[in-house]
């Protein structure tokens, strides 16, 4: 069967088709920025492989490509000395001087470099389950204030210094629910240049993350971004729909099947159950993003995630015959060194 289109149609076509070439030669744009949408909000966290050096070229190389468009690197802790480290491995922070090059001297360079890659965001996120952090935060800020001599505003303004790539600093707490201290923690690193995002899990505490970002957008409005609700583990039953900050986006997270450095299985989601997720997701709160924890565990695939995420936020429906990418393939290393605790 043919079919044929009208002349005037055809016409029509073929002369707004010259204008929008046109108008974009005159720009010097690609062809390309015409017609690629902007990627949905996705964040993925990181552990180790992005600073250690057996593993971070692979990384770095792997997530600019990806479309994840923020990268939350997991994850800082308050040490006894009041210092910032990540991992109780990588120190970072002591008595208010960055002292990070001494350990990897590669990490700041590596976090521009994702910058420039086009990542709209890297994070620093703080805390873990069973993580002393803001217990540590709520306890300086008790004793010292946040004021321009305290311990808090020297170490984050040293960090702010000498890793000007990190965009954003996010609050993991599953241990001290305070939300006095939280939210002068967070005027602090506004005031500092940083924006700050909330990363709750157990509904027992929504009010407690609530009462948080609004304290906080009142006394430095837009300081608190999103909310990265973890929809996975103990928050395994969490729905965006029922998280409500207004005027804030909440991302629902997953965990995705993967190795973990001792090569043991970890995970819930393959690609088409992630796929699946967010499509209805999608349909019941009209959520915009989500994220991944954890990168370590499916390193080398974490851009197939991305994708499988990006197609269910775009509402494509779940089809029996979607191939599962990677239930549990991830080759494992025993070198990451990221200590055994989900965010």
């Amino acid at each position: 069967m043919s079919i044929r289109v009208p002349v005037c149609r055809t016409v029509t076509l073929i002369l707004a088709t010259f204008a929008l070439l046109s108008a974009a030669w005159a720009k010097d744009f690609p062809l390309a920025v015409i017609f690629n949408s902007t990627p949905p909000p996705l964040g993925i966290y990181a552990g180790g492989p992005v600073y250690k050096e057996d593993r971070r070229a692979g990384t770095i190389a792997e997530l600019v490509d990806s479309q994840f468009t923020e990268i939350l690197v997991w994850s800082v802790h308050v040490d006894e000395n009041h210092g910032l480290d990540l991992n109780m491995e990588f120190p970072l922070v002591k008595d208010g001087l960055y002292v990070g090059n001494a350990t990897h001297p590669g990490f700041p360079g590596d976090l521009e470099r994702l910058r420039a890659g086009g990542k709209r965001r890297i994070t620093l996120s703080i805390g873990a389950a069973g993580s002393p952090a803001f217990s540590r935060i709520r306890n300086l800020i008790q004793s010292e204030g946040t004021g321009a001599n305290s311990t808090l505003h020297r170490n984050f303004s040293s960090l702010k210094k000498a890793l000007p790539a990190v965009t954003t600093i996010d609050f993991n707490d599953e241990v001290t629910y305070d939300a006095d201290s939280m939210t002068k923690f967070a005027v602090l690193l506004a005031d500092l240049g940083f924006k700050v995002s909330l990363c709750p899990y157990d509904v027992r505490y929504r009010s407690v993350w609530q009462d948080v970002a609004r304290r906080v957008n009142e006394q430095r409005p837009g300081t608190i971004q999103s909310i990265n609700l973890q929809c996975y583990g103990g928050g395994r039953s969490n729905n965006p729909s029922t998280w409500t900050f207004p005027g804030i986006p909440v991302y629902p997270g997953v965990w995705a099947k993967g190795v973990d450095a001792s090569g043991v299985n970890r995970g819930e989601e393959t690609t088409t159950s992630a796929t699946r997720k967010y499509a209805d997701w999608k349909k019941s709160s009209q959520t915009s993003g989500g994220f991944v924890w954890l990168y370590d565990e499916i390193q080398g695939k974490a851009g197939t995630f991305a994708d499988a995420i990006v197609k269910g936020l775009q509402g494509n429906t779940f089809k029996a015959g979607l191939k599962d990418s990677f239930p549990y393939t991830t080759t494992p290393s025993s070198k990451r060194g990221d200590p055994r605790v989900r965010p």
